[in-house]
């Protein structure tokens, strides 16, 4: 439809509208709230590897299973102690190593369970 028409109507009132003003808002990054972290034993480990900075996993989560949810503070502090950790990195945790593989969850999902449904 033209200037005139239904389209730009709709179009001028989303500025004006609570609605509108967000969706007129220049992108921001998201921060997210909460980490999902996925975990991968690694039988044959390198010579170095890194200290796991967060909460101790569980054996389970060590071996790979239910992986931990890291909430606010836990996930910032966490963020940044491996922020320079890549794929290739090997963490360790009293003499297990693995690699950690990070997620930020949405706001909709909750844990690991609702991060991976598709």
């Amino acid at each position: 439809m033209g200037p005139g028409g239904a389209a730009g109507a709709s179009a001028d009132g989303l500025r004006s509208t609570r609605w509108g003003d967000d969706a007129a808002r220049p992108p921001w990054p998201y921060r997210a709230e909460r980490l999902a972290v996925y975990v991968s034993p690694e039988s044959d480990p390198p010579a170095t590897t890194r200290d796991w900075p967060g909460t101790p996993l569980t054996e389970e989560q060590l071996s790979g299973g239910p992986c931990p949810t890291l909430e606010r503070d836990e996930a910032r502090a966490v963020g940044t102690a491996v922020a320079p950790i890549r794929a290739d990195t090997v963490c360790r945790q009293d003499g297990t190593a693995f690699r950690a593989y990070f997620r930020p969850l949405l706001p909709h999902e909750t844990d690991c369970r609702t991060a991976t449904r598709a």
